[in-house]
Protein backbone atom coordinates (compact mmCIF):
# COMPACT_ATOMS: atom_id res chain seq x y z
CA UNK A 1 0.00 0.00 0.00
CA UNK A 2 1.15 3.53 -0.78
CA UNK A 3 0.69 5.88 2.18
CA UNK A 4 1.18 9.65 2.16
CA UNK A 5 1.47 11.28 5.60
CA UNK A 6 1.02 15.05 5.71
CA UNK A 7 2.15 17.74 8.13
CA UNK A 8 -0.11 20.74 7.38
CA UNK A 9 1.19 24.24 6.58
CA UNK A 10 1.80 26.68 9.41
CA UNK A 11 -1.17 28.79 10.39
CA UNK A 12 -0.39 32.27 8.97
CA UNK A 13 -2.15 33.89 11.93
CA UNK A 14 0.29 32.40 14.43
CA UNK A 15 3.86 33.54 15.05
CA UNK A 16 6.53 30.86 15.36
CA UNK A 17 10.32 31.17 15.38
CA UNK A 18 11.12 27.46 15.26
CA UNK A 19 10.39 24.53 12.97
CA UNK A 20 10.57 20.98 14.32
CA UNK A 21 10.60 17.68 12.47
CA UNK A 22 7.18 15.92 12.32
CA UNK A 23 8.19 13.26 14.84
CA UNK A 24 4.64 11.92 15.15
CA UNK A 25 4.56 11.12 11.43
CA UNK A 26 8.03 9.58 11.50
CA UNK A 27 6.80 7.21 14.21
CA UNK A 28 3.67 6.33 12.22
CA UNK A 29 5.75 5.65 9.13
CA UNK A 30 8.01 3.32 11.10
CA UNK A 31 4.95 1.37 12.27
CA UNK A 32 3.97 0.37 8.71
CA UNK A 33 7.31 -0.74 7.28
CA UNK A 34 5.62 -3.12 4.84
CA UNK A 35 4.01 -0.18 3.06
CA UNK A 36 5.50 2.39 0.69
CA UNK A 37 5.37 5.56 2.79
CA UNK A 38 6.16 9.20 2.07
CA UNK A 39 5.97 12.24 4.32
CA UNK A 40 4.97 15.60 2.87
CA UNK A 41 5.89 18.48 5.18
CA UNK A 42 3.66 21.24 3.86
CA UNK A 43 5.27 23.80 6.15
CA UNK A 44 8.17 23.56 3.69
CA UNK A 45 6.71 22.08 0.49
CA UNK A 46 3.10 22.98 -0.33
CA UNK A 47 2.88 21.18 -3.66
CA UNK A 48 0.23 18.67 -2.65
CA UNK A 49 -1.04 18.27 -6.21
CA UNK A 50 2.37 17.18 -7.49
CA UNK A 51 2.73 14.61 -4.70
CA UNK A 52 -0.71 13.14 -5.37
CA UNK A 53 -0.07 12.87 -9.11
CA UNK A 54 3.45 11.45 -8.87
CA UNK A 55 3.05 9.15 -5.87
CA UNK A 56 -0.58 8.07 -6.38
CA UNK A 57 -1.19 7.13 -2.72
CA UNK A 58 -3.83 4.62 -1.66
CA UNK A 59 -4.16 6.27 1.74
CA UNK A 60 -3.50 9.80 2.98
CA UNK A 61 -3.14 10.58 6.67
CA UNK A 62 -2.84 14.02 8.23
CA UNK A 63 -2.31 15.36 11.75
CA UNK A 64 -4.07 18.40 13.17
CA UNK A 65 -3.90 20.79 16.08
CA UNK A 66 -6.99 22.92 16.63
CA UNK A 67 -5.29 25.92 15.02
CA UNK A 68 -4.81 23.80 11.87
CA UNK A 69 -8.40 22.58 11.61
CA UNK A 70 -9.62 24.72 8.69
CA UNK A 71 -6.45 24.09 6.70
CA UNK A 72 -6.57 20.33 7.32
CA UNK A 73 -10.21 20.09 6.27
CA UNK A 74 -9.34 21.89 3.03
CA UNK A 75 -6.46 19.50 2.36
CA UNK A 76 -8.61 16.44 3.00
CA UNK A 77 -11.21 17.77 0.60
CA UNK A 78 -8.55 18.40 -2.06
CA UNK A 79 -7.26 14.86 -1.70
CA UNK A 80 -10.74 13.37 -2.16
CA UNK A 81 -11.44 15.61 -5.16
CA UNK A 82 -8.18 14.55 -6.80
CA UNK A 83 -9.03 10.84 -6.55
CA UNK A 84 -12.18 9.49 -4.92
CA UNK A 85 -10.55 6.08 -4.32
CA UNK A 86 -7.94 7.46 -1.88
CA UNK A 87 -8.69 6.65 1.75
CA UNK A 88 -8.33 9.69 4.01
CA UNK A 89 -7.67 9.58 7.76
CA UNK A 90 -6.89 12.19 10.39
CA UNK A 91 -5.37 12.14 13.87
CA UNK A 92 -3.71 14.43 16.38
CA UNK A 93 -4.90 16.59 19.24
CA UNK A 94 -8.02 18.06 17.65
CA UNK A 95 -9.13 14.69 16.33
CA UNK A 96 -8.69 13.22 19.80
CA UNK A 97 -10.68 15.82 21.71
CA UNK A 98 -13.21 16.83 19.05
CA UNK A 99 -13.50 13.83 16.69
CA UNK A 100 -17.00 14.79 15.55
CA UNK A 101 -15.51 17.81 13.78
CA UNK A 102 -14.07 15.42 11.21
CA UNK A 103 -17.30 13.59 10.43
CA UNK A 104 -17.23 14.81 6.85
CA UNK A 105 -18.02 13.18 3.49
CA UNK A 106 -14.36 13.29 2.44
CA UNK A 107 -12.91 11.66 5.59
CA UNK A 108 -12.87 7.88 6.11
CA UNK A 109 -11.56 7.57 9.66
CA UNK A 110 -10.51 9.61 12.67
CA UNK A 111 -7.92 8.37 15.18
CA UNK A 112 -8.38 9.14 18.87
CA UNK A 113 -5.26 9.32 21.02
CA UNK A 114 -1.88 7.89 20.11
CA UNK A 115 -2.04 5.71 16.99
CA UNK A 116 1.13 3.61 17.44
CA UNK A 117 -0.86 0.39 17.30
CA UNK A 118 -4.18 1.46 15.79
CA UNK A 119 -2.73 2.96 12.61
CA UNK A 120 -0.92 -0.23 11.48
CA UNK A 121 -4.05 -2.21 12.37
CA UNK A 122 -6.10 0.13 10.21
CA UNK A 123 -3.69 -0.22 7.28
CA UNK A 124 -3.95 -4.00 7.42
CA UNK A 125 -7.75 -3.98 7.66
CA UNK A 126 -8.61 -0.98 5.51
CA UNK A 127 -10.42 -3.03 2.86
CA UNK A 128 -12.39 -5.08 5.39
CA UNK A 129 -15.09 -2.99 7.12
CA UNK A 130 -15.91 -5.74 9.63
CA UNK A 131 -12.30 -5.92 10.82
CA UNK A 132 -12.12 -2.15 11.14
CA UNK A 133 -14.79 -2.26 13.83
CA UNK A 134 -12.47 -4.37 16.00
CA UNK A 135 -9.81 -1.66 16.11
CA UNK A 136 -10.11 0.44 19.29
CA UNK A 137 -10.08 4.23 19.52
CA UNK A 138 -11.09 5.13 15.99
CA UNK A 139 -14.14 6.62 14.34
CA UNK A 140 -15.23 4.96 11.09
CA UNK A 141 -16.95 7.52 8.90
CA UNK A 142 -19.53 6.82 6.22
CA UNK A 143 -20.54 10.03 4.48
CA UNK A 144 -21.82 12.09 7.40
CA UNK A 145 -22.31 9.40 10.02
CA UNK A 146 -19.70 7.87 12.31
CA UNK A 147 -19.26 4.64 14.24
CA UNK A 148 -16.90 4.96 17.19
CA UNK A 149 -15.19 1.73 18.17
CA UNK A 150 -14.58 0.76 21.78
CA UNK A 151 -12.35 3.02 23.84
CA UNK A 152 -9.31 1.28 25.27
CA UNK A 153 -6.92 3.00 27.65
CA UNK A 154 -3.53 1.35 27.77
CA UNK A 155 0.01 2.39 28.59
CA UNK A 156 2.29 1.74 25.60
CA UNK A 157 5.67 0.10 25.98
CA UNK A 158 7.79 2.92 24.58
CA UNK A 159 10.88 0.70 24.50
CA UNK A 160 9.23 -1.62 21.97
CA UNK A 161 8.28 1.11 19.48
CA UNK A 162 10.38 1.20 16.31
CA UNK A 163 12.66 4.21 15.99
CA UNK A 164 11.11 7.05 13.97
CA UNK A 165 11.84 6.82 10.24
CA UNK A 166 13.87 9.98 9.71
CA UNK A 167 14.89 8.88 6.23
CA UNK A 168 11.49 10.11 5.06
CA UNK A 169 12.21 13.68 6.18
CA UNK A 170 15.90 13.78 5.28
CA UNK A 171 15.21 16.17 2.38
CA UNK A 172 13.65 18.64 4.82
CA UNK A 173 16.16 18.37 7.68
CA UNK A 174 18.16 21.46 6.77
CA UNK A 175 14.99 23.49 7.41
CA UNK A 176 14.38 22.25 10.97
CA UNK A 177 15.67 24.63 13.63
CA UNK A 178 15.06 26.03 17.10
CA UNK A 179 14.39 29.74 17.84
CA UNK A 180 18.15 30.42 17.72
CA UNK A 181 18.45 28.73 14.28
CA UNK A 182 20.32 25.75 15.73
CA UNK A 183 19.91 22.52 13.77
CA UNK A 184 17.58 20.46 15.91
CA UNK A 185 16.33 16.90 16.17
CA UNK A 186 13.51 15.61 18.36
CA UNK A 187 13.50 12.56 20.58
CA UNK A 188 10.59 11.15 22.57
CA UNK A 189 11.61 9.61 25.91
CA UNK A 190 8.33 9.68 27.86
CA UNK A 191 4.63 10.28 27.48
CA UNK A 192 2.03 11.73 29.76
CA UNK A 193 2.25 13.61 33.03
CA UNK A 194 1.02 12.73 36.53
CA UNK A 195 0.00 16.32 37.26
CA UNK A 196 -3.40 17.84 36.47
CA UNK A 197 -2.88 21.43 35.33
CA UNK A 198 -6.30 22.44 34.06
CA UNK A 199 -5.05 24.31 30.98
CA UNK A 200 -3.06 21.34 29.65
CA UNK A 201 -4.14 18.59 27.27
CA UNK A 202 -0.96 16.50 27.61
CA UNK A 203 -2.10 14.43 30.58
CA UNK A 204 -5.52 13.94 29.02
CA UNK A 205 -4.00 12.27 25.94
CA UNK A 206 -2.75 9.50 28.25
CA UNK A 207 -5.75 9.59 30.59
CA UNK A 208 -3.45 10.77 33.37
CA UNK A 209 -0.94 7.96 32.98
CA UNK A 210 2.83 8.41 32.69
CA UNK A 211 5.29 6.08 31.00
CA UNK A 212 8.95 6.27 30.05
CA UNK A 213 11.65 4.76 27.85
CA UNK A 214 14.60 3.11 29.49
CA UNK A 215 17.86 5.13 29.38
CA UNK A 216 19.58 2.40 27.35
CA UNK A 217 16.94 2.75 24.63
CA UNK A 218 17.38 6.52 24.57
CA UNK A 219 21.15 6.20 24.20
CA UNK A 220 20.78 3.99 21.14
CA UNK A 221 18.62 6.61 19.44
CA UNK A 222 20.98 9.43 20.40
CA UNK A 223 23.80 7.51 18.75
CA UNK A 224 21.78 7.27 15.52
CA UNK A 225 21.21 11.02 15.14
CA UNK A 226 23.19 12.95 12.50
CA UNK A 227 26.54 14.29 13.62
CA UNK A 228 25.62 17.80 12.47
CA UNK A 229 22.73 18.01 14.97
CA UNK A 230 23.26 21.05 17.22
CA UNK A 231 20.43 20.48 19.69
CA UNK A 232 18.48 17.39 20.70
CA UNK A 233 15.05 18.40 21.97
CA UNK A 234 13.37 15.92 24.33
CA UNK A 235 9.78 16.31 23.13
CA UNK A 236 8.26 15.04 26.37
CA UNK A 237 5.49 16.35 28.56
CA UNK A 238 7.56 15.97 31.73
CA UNK A 239 11.09 14.71 31.06
CA UNK A 240 12.38 14.81 34.64
CA UNK A 241 9.43 13.24 36.43
CA UNK A 242 11.35 9.96 36.96
CA UNK A 243 14.42 11.17 38.86
CA UNK A 244 16.25 7.82 39.01
CA UNK A 245 15.88 7.42 35.26
CA UNK A 246 17.43 10.83 34.62
CA UNK A 247 20.41 10.08 36.88
CA UNK A 248 21.00 6.91 34.87
CA UNK A 249 20.58 8.75 31.55
CA UNK A 250 23.10 11.40 32.56
CA UNK A 251 25.57 8.68 33.51
CA UNK A 252 25.13 6.85 30.20
CA UNK A 253 25.42 10.01 28.08
CA UNK A 254 28.82 10.68 29.60
CA UNK A 255 29.89 7.03 29.56
CA UNK A 256 29.06 6.76 25.83
CA UNK A 257 30.82 10.03 25.04
CA UNK A 258 27.71 11.54 23.43
CA UNK A 259 28.63 15.14 22.77
CA UNK A 260 25.42 16.97 22.02
CA UNK A 261 23.49 19.79 23.61
CA UNK A 262 20.07 19.01 25.01
CA UNK A 263 16.78 20.81 25.58
CA UNK A 264 14.43 19.23 28.11
CA UNK A 265 11.27 20.05 30.05
CA UNK A 266 11.13 20.23 33.85
CA UNK A 267 8.79 21.56 36.52
CA UNK A 268 10.10 24.27 38.85
CA UNK A 269 9.58 22.15 41.97
CA UNK A 270 11.57 19.30 40.39
CA UNK A 271 14.47 21.68 39.77
CA UNK A 272 14.39 23.05 43.32
CA UNK A 273 14.29 19.57 44.85
CA UNK A 274 17.02 18.11 42.63
CA UNK A 275 19.67 20.76 42.05
CA UNK A 276 22.46 18.16 42.05
CA UNK A 277 20.77 16.22 39.23
CA UNK A 278 20.53 19.31 37.04
CA UNK A 279 24.16 20.11 37.75
CA UNK A 280 25.08 16.59 36.64
CA UNK A 281 22.90 16.86 33.52
CA UNK A 282 24.57 20.18 32.69
CA UNK A 283 27.89 18.32 32.59
CA UNK A 284 26.26 15.77 30.25
CA UNK A 285 25.13 18.47 27.81
CA UNK A 286 21.93 19.99 29.14
CA UNK A 287 21.80 23.51 27.68
CA UNK A 288 18.13 24.53 27.69
CA UNK A 289 15.28 23.92 30.12
CA UNK A 290 11.68 24.59 29.13
CA UNK A 291 9.88 25.44 32.35
CA UNK A 292 6.20 26.13 32.82
CA UNK A 293 6.24 29.21 35.06
CA UNK A 294 2.69 29.97 33.81
CA UNK A 295 2.15 33.15 35.87
CA UNK A 296 3.68 35.81 38.09
CA UNK A 297 0.75 35.54 40.54
CA UNK A 298 0.05 32.81 43.07
CA UNK A 299 -3.68 33.22 42.56
CA UNK A 300 -3.26 32.27 38.90
CA UNK A 301 -1.10 29.25 39.74
CA UNK A 302 -3.76 28.05 42.19
CA UNK A 303 -6.47 28.64 39.58
CA UNK A 304 -4.47 26.56 37.06
CA UNK A 305 -4.09 23.74 39.61
CA UNK A 306 -0.34 24.03 39.02
CA UNK A 307 0.55 22.92 42.58
CA UNK A 308 3.45 25.34 42.65
CA UNK A 309 4.13 28.90 43.86
CA UNK A 310 5.83 32.05 42.62
CA UNK A 311 8.51 31.50 45.26
CA UNK A 312 9.29 28.03 43.92
CA UNK A 313 9.44 29.45 40.39
CA UNK A 314 11.88 32.11 41.59
CA UNK A 315 14.10 29.53 43.27
CA UNK A 316 14.14 27.40 40.13
CA UNK A 317 15.15 30.38 37.98
CA UNK A 318 17.96 31.19 40.40
CA UNK A 319 19.29 27.61 40.30
CA UNK A 320 19.23 27.44 36.50
CA UNK A 321 21.06 30.75 36.22
CA UNK A 322 23.70 29.59 38.69
CA UNK A 323 24.20 26.41 36.65
CA UNK A 324 24.35 28.41 33.39
CA UNK A 325 21.37 26.54 31.93
CA UNK A 326 19.36 28.66 29.51
CA UNK A 327 15.70 29.15 30.43
CA UNK A 328 12.79 28.85 28.03
CA UNK A 329 9.96 30.22 30.16
CA UNK A 330 6.38 29.26 29.32
CA UNK A 331 3.35 31.28 30.39
CA UNK A 332 -0.43 30.97 30.23
CA UNK A 333 -2.39 34.13 29.40
CA UNK A 334 -5.81 34.18 30.98
CA UNK A 335 -8.61 35.46 28.73
CA UNK A 336 -9.62 37.98 31.40
CA UNK A 337 -6.18 39.63 31.63
CA UNK A 338 -6.32 43.44 31.44
CA UNK A 339 -3.74 45.88 30.15
CA UNK A 340 -2.60 46.33 33.74
CA UNK A 341 -1.91 42.59 34.02
CA UNK A 342 0.31 42.73 30.93
CA UNK A 343 2.14 45.77 32.27
CA UNK A 344 2.86 43.91 35.48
Amino acid sequence: MKILLIKPPLNPNLLTVSLYEPLELEYLAASVKDSDVRILDMRIDRNLKRELINFKPDLVGITAYTCDYNTVVTILKQVRESDSTIKTVVGGSHATFSPDDFVLPYVDAVFIGYADSTFPQYVKAVDNPDRLKDIPNIGIIDKESVFFTKKVTSVPDLNSLPLPDRNLTRKYQKHYHDPLRNKIMLIMTSRGCPFRCNFCACWKLMDGKYTVREPESIIEELKSLPEETDIVYFSDDNTFNDIARMWRLSELIKKNNIRKRFQMYARADTIVSNRDLFEDMKAAGLQFISIGLESFRDEDLEYYNKRISVEINTQAIRILKELDIDIIALFIIRPDYTEENFNQ
